[in-house]
């Protein structure tokens, strides 16, 4: 990973001190955690956070591996996976973007992590215990599924 990845999960990791989401995902067995490592909705909105993140930073967000790499130790930093089973991971999410509800699920996911950051620039709190309230409560609702 380059310093430009690292600058992106720094930021995360500033903007998000207490991981929310972390003790919820490990409510999920195997086969659940790894299914919503998964979701298109889940790497839509990791992929925008990265894209937004790198404006804030004054990285070239048109460096498409830059994102993804931003975005890849993000999802490790959530899921706990090393570098190879996250990479594969969203190698398979990506193949199934070829399903029209996968990529609407994908962009979806992407406006609310712009939705989200847009939020955060101007000081709008819709959860007063995170800066990415639309991600969490994703979250939230996947685990709750599983009256978790």
């Amino acid at each position: 990973m380059t310093q430009q990845h690292q600058q992106i999960l720094e930021y995360y990791s500033k903007l998000r001190p207490r991981e929310h989401t972390k003790f919820k995902i490990s409510n999920l067995n195997k086969d659940q955690k790894y299914d919503l490592a998964k979701e298109p909705r889940v790497w839509g909105y990791l992929n925008a956070l990265s894209r937004e993140f790198a404006k804030d930073l004054s990285i070239n967000f048109d460096d498409n591996s830059t994102l993804l790499g931003g975005a890849i130790l993000i999802h490790m930093s959530i899921f706990d996976y090393d570098e190879d089973t996250t990479k594969k991971i969203y190698n398979e999410m990506h193949k199934d973007l070829e399903l029209s509800i996968c990529k609407d699920l994908f962009a979806g996911a992407a406006r609310d992590a712009q939705k989200d950051m847009l939020d955060f620039r101007n000081n709008i709190k819709l959860m007063e215990e995170t800066n990415f309230p639309r991600f969490d409560i994703f979250i939230y609702g996947y685990v709750e599924k599983y009256n978790l």
